[in-house]
């Protein structure tokens, strides 16, 4: 398995941000293509730099690959900007025990 997980900055804004991203984001990125699960939690500690964490999870780099590439995969990724305003950090991962 592989999993990306997308770890979003804390905002000064996180209502707007929350907002956006569960009424039109996340929405988008659960039609990708192969994804397997789509896991997102709230950092609860406000001294963390991290509001938000989503976790992809697709069967492995190919699935994964294809998914990003495609038509959804792509507006996505060109999604972000639109609310990440304080930036995100994009991890990709081998799952080795799941």
């Amino acid at each position: 398995m592989i999993k990306v997980t997308i770890l979003y900055n804390r905002t000064d804004d996180p209502d707007s941000f929350d907002s956006y991203y569960f009424s039109v984001h996340a929405p988008l990125a659960r039609t990708l293509e192969g994804l397997g699960r789509l896991e997102v939690s709230e950092v609860s500690d406000v001294d963390q730099p991290v509001h938000l964490i989503a976790e992809l999870w697709f069967a492995d780099e190919a699935a994964m690959d294809a998914a990003f590439a495609s038509q959804i995969g792509i507006a996505v990724r060109a999604d972000v900007p639109k609310f990440a305003l304080a930036g995100a950090t994009r991890l990709v991962s081998r799952v080795l025990d799941a």
